[in-house]
């Protein structure tokens, strides 16, 4: 690339820098901080978002709203935890109730009982509701129909069983079932090649904004991601050049721009440093050409694209290990679980959006299948965990992802492997911390 075309890149990307950092900044001043307090009791219209698939053993069932109306102005469109008690199921759909208001770190927290609802309206029934529904009918191997509903339809890992979650846990491999950029790209690539040429992007296009508007709930990571894909694609529609770290920075800036709230949204965050991480790790990266087995092009190849996997994963690691120590654990074992199970996942996602978009039509046994030989790996990688089980205050964790970030950025082959050495000084000083 000539030195003068390469120089305008880096000041693309110091631009998008700019304009994140005022995001950021704009996104923090608009952010209404609620001081702690107890509101009391009161009248509250909640629309709710999300349910527990089970509650065995709780006087009270959890629930995920958001406050549309009531007699506390100061909590409305604010999301809220609910507790409420006497209840063991419930429907989405908006409720009226009294119920205890709470703030506490900005978190708004409403303690109810059943016999407190005045008045309850279902959700009327949705595209993806029918597909939760057609899965349940056509779908009969529990644990392919819960990892279906989770990996395909974003519908809450607490809908697996018990040890099928302990052992995405354990292997560090829970992230892959949020959906995010892994799914959305699985879907933008499958959509692009069913039409050759400009068809083939304009379905793509199509499928991945109903995709992230109609199916699953748009949560931050699938929020960025379709914003990323939809770029790319109207980019190409264009006959233009794309710059995919130009386009992941303008798309964050946007989420914040219109949602000022996801400044502080962990999933956020969390799948900004990964993607960042993983566009960084591939900028001027090793080739992997291996000399020696030159002479054996099947086997070259495989072993390249497993080197390629294991680079990849071992990256979005280092953009996420520090994030989560803030607020969790993390195991080293994702860096070769993801590259042993990715193509896995890639074919059920595949298959999953065949299933899809023929509504379940499709025989259910290659589903299956692959949930068997996913179990399978994860139950034999899981028996030797590995947790990385550090605290740190969370500005030396974005210190030090920022750190890494700016060294892989100029660094090119194996020589960005020495962000390796900046993540073991953190995790020696966090033990040393604490």
């Amino acid at each position: 690339m000539p030195s003068k075309e390469l120089g305008l890149i880096k000041q693309n990307h110091l631009l998008h820098v700019l304009i994140l950092l005022v995001a950021i900044l704009v996104a923090y001043l608009k952010h209404e901080k609620l001081p702690d307090s107890d509101l009391g009791k009161g009248f509250l219209v909640l629309e709710i978002m999300e349910i527990p698939e089970t509650n065995i053993g709780e006087a009270y069932l959890p629930l995920k709203a958001k406050v549309i109306h009531g007699d506390f102005p100061e909590i409305y469109n604010k999301q809220a935890s609910v507790k409420l008690y006497g209840a063991r199921n419930f429907e989405p759909g908006t409720v009226e109730l009294e119920g205890k208001v709470r703030i506490r770190n900005n978190k708004v927290y409403i303690t109810a009982s059943y016999t407190d609802i005045y008045n309850f309206k279902p959700k009327e029934k949705t595209f993806r509701d029918r597909l939760l529904e057609r899965v349940d009918e056509k779908i009969k191997d529990e644990d392919t129909k819960n990892l279906f509903k989770t990996f395909i339809l974003g519908e809450p890992k607490d809908i697996l069983s018990l040890s099928l979650q302990a052992d995405f846990y354990l292997t560090g491999l829970v992230h892959i079932l949020v959906v995010s950029g892994f799914h959305v790209g699985i879907l933008a690539i499958f959509l692009r090649y069913l039409l050759p040429g400009k068809y083939g992007l304009l379905v793509s296009l199509g499928g991945v904004s109903f995709y992230a508007l109609f199916i699953v709930p748009l949560n931050p990571p699938v929020f960025r991601a379709s914003l990323m894909v939809i770029f790319v694609i109207l980019i190409k529609l264009l006959n233009a050049r794309h710059d995919i770290l130009s386009i992941l920075l303008f798309s964050v800036s946007l989420i914040l721009f219109v949602n000022p709230e996801l400044l502080f949204s962990y999933s956020l965050w969390l799948s900004f440093f990964a993607t960042l991480y993983i566009i960084l790790a591939l900028k001027n990266s090793p080739t992997f050409t291996i000399p020696a087995l030159e002479g054996i092009p099947k086997l070259h190849k495989s072993v390249t694209y497993f080197l390629i996997s294991l680079w990849i994963s071992l990256f979005a690691f280092l953009g996420t290990s520090p994030l989560i120590s803030t607020f969790s654990y993390s195991t080293l074992y994702t860096v070769i679980s993801s590259s042993l199970s990715s193509p896995f996942f890639f074919a059920f996602g595949v298959y999953g959006f065949l299933e899809l978009f023929t509504f379940l039509n499709l025989p259910t046994f290659p589903l299956e299948f692959l949930t068997s030989i996913i179990k399978f790996k994860l139950q034999k990688i899981s028996k030797f965990p590995f947790l990385l089980n550090v605290k740190s205050p969370f500005a030396l964790a974005l210190f030090v992802l920022i750190l890494n970030a700016f060294f892989l950025y100029f660094l090119k082959g194996y020589h960005k492997l020495l962000a390796l050495l900046v993540y073991v000084c953190f995790v020696v000083l966090c033990w040393y911390i604490h």
